[in-house]
């Protein structure tokens, strides 16, 4: 559960800087991969049990990455969109605004709580 949470966010955030929505598919394929990898591998589960929210956010650190590899790989259009921070697990805050600020149509797309956040 905590994962597909994870990976909505995640989604959310890359469609606010791709400046369209992603399938909701995108999502669960994420938090399937997460599940997966954190089912098979203790290097995996010991990052993403860290003490806080760094646990958290290594989390968000792979869904970043392994969306920009499904983006690369399905839709390479919107992948080459996104800043090439994206692709090493940085948020957006980090990204700076060399990317421009979002348009008022994205605004009006993703009414959700995060996104706002992300895009304010």
């Amino acid at each position: 559960m905590a994962a597909l949470a994870a990976a909505r966010c995640v989604l959310d955030e890359a469609a606010v800087l791709v400046g369209r929505p992603l399938p909701e598919r995108f999502a669960a394929r994420l938090a399937h991969r997460a599940r997966r990898v954190y089912a098979h591998s203790d290097s995996f589960r010991r990052l993403v049990r860290g003490s806080g929210d760094r646990g958290r956010d290594q989390l968000f650190v792979f869904l970043r990455h392994w969306l920009a590899a499904l983006l690369h790989a399905e839709r390479p259009t919107l992948f080459r969109r996104l800043p090439a921070a994206f692709a090493n697990g940085l948020p957006c805050r980090f990204l700076g605004d060399a990317e421009g600020p979002p348009g008022p149509a994205i605004r009006d797309e993703y009414p959700s709580n995060e996104v706002r956040h992300l895009i304010a």
